[in-house]
């Protein structure tokens, strides 16, 4: 999994072994959420 910030107000996530495959897009807000979340953190 990749993930970079995409200017101000968008956060990209793909893929790192599929890179022309879709992309995920979250405001900064909701990437910081779920990187804080229960479920990440186990």
């Amino acid at each position: 999994m990749e993930f970079a910030r995409l200017g101000d107000a968008v956060v990209g996530v793909r893929d790192s072994k599929d890179v022309q495959g879709p992309t995920l897009t979250f405001a900064p807000a909701s990437w910081r959420n779920f990187l804080a979340s229960d479920l990440i953190q186990r």
